[in-house]
């Protein structure tokens, strides 16, 4: 009977030493953090600016807009990351994923460009004193091109060049843009300026309601791109655009962003046909003066 009691005795002494030991090592195991994952998101910004690779822990590190860049795009407004490509599956996540990532951005248009390297109407939208310059212009030469292929080059004329700026890049009158254009002149020259004629149809045909005197162009070098810019309210949809009348002017790539601010609607000039009255003045003149000359004939 003694040795059965001496056996549930040490029995027990031994279930509580397991009992007590249990908890502790339960414990121990609960201290032991697992090992953290470092991932990197990259980004391809589709012409934008460039961004930086960053840095989490997989499914821990917190990826907020503060955390995410916002690429710059001339002419263009940063909409949002995406996977695989600037049209695939939004990125969304709280965290950084359990993997590297690629993410491409995407844009939304802020204003318009024009570069003439689509389509353009020349009844529509070019003057007699301006042609496009394509590789199909005789004597066409690609470096006179700023960029791509096509561009606009004033021509001999007895009419100022002009030019639609855009069909479809209608402006809200009252609203502020800034604009940005590049010239270049074969000769070069000094002086002359170019207007903005307002109208309320996309035809450089159409009735002008009134111009404003947009750039000064200054001193131009021969064969040197400038770029002039210059901020306006808009007093109509569309805009034709006056240049100098003067041979071997190129245009190319204009840009119209909207600055987010309002303003009060310019005072135009109007044109009333004041271009034409000269004309009409040498040509009364001229009829008189040969009245004149008949009329001495005859008395003679």
């Amino acid at each position: 009977m003694k040795k059965l009691n001496t056996f549930f005795m040490a029995l027990v002494s031994l279930l509580l030493a397991l009992m007590l030991c249990c908890p502790v090592t339960a414990l121990a195991q609960e201290e032991e953090e697992p090992e953290k994952k470092q991932v990197s998101i990259t980004f391809d910004s589709m012409g934008g600016s460039e961004c930086q690779t960053i840095y989490g822990y997989a499914g821990e590190t917190e990826i907020t807009k503060d955390v995410l860049p916002t690429p710059v795009k001339k002419g263009y407004i940063f909409d949002s990351w995406h996977f695989f490509n600037e049209y695939g599956v939004p990125f969304d996540l709280q965290v950084f994923p359990n993997f590297d990532v690629k993410l491409f951005a995407s844009y939304k248009p802020n204003g318009f460009t024009v570069t003439f390297e689509e389509g353009i109407n020349e009844i529509y939208d070019l003057g007699s004193g301006i042609e496009l310059y394509a590789p199909d212009t005789k004597g066409y030469l690609q470096k006179q091109v700023k960029d791509g292929w096509r561009c606009l080059r004033t021509k001999s004329s007895i009419n100022a060049p002009e030019f639609l700026l855009s069909y479809t890049g209608e402006l809200e009158a009252g609203k502020e843009y800034e604009m940005s254009l590049w010239l270049k002149s074969e000769k070069g020259f000094t002086g002359g300026r170019v207007d903005f004629l307002y109208t309320e149809n996309p035809d450089v045909r159409a009735e002008v309601i009134g111009y404003t005197e947009a750039v000064s162009l200054g001193k131009m070098k021969k064969g040197e791109w400038r770029e002039y810019r210059v901020k306006f309210v808009a007093a109509a949809p569309y805009i034709i655009v006056k240049l100098p009348n003067k041979t071997g002017l190129y245009i190319d790539e204009i840009t119209i962003q909207p600055t987010g601010s309002v303003g009060d609607i310019p005072t135009l000039k109007q044109v009333n046909g004041a271009g034409a009255l000269p004309i009409i003045l040498i040509c009364v003149a001229a009829l008189g003066a040969a009245a004149l000359f008949i009329i001495k004939r005859k008395g003679k």
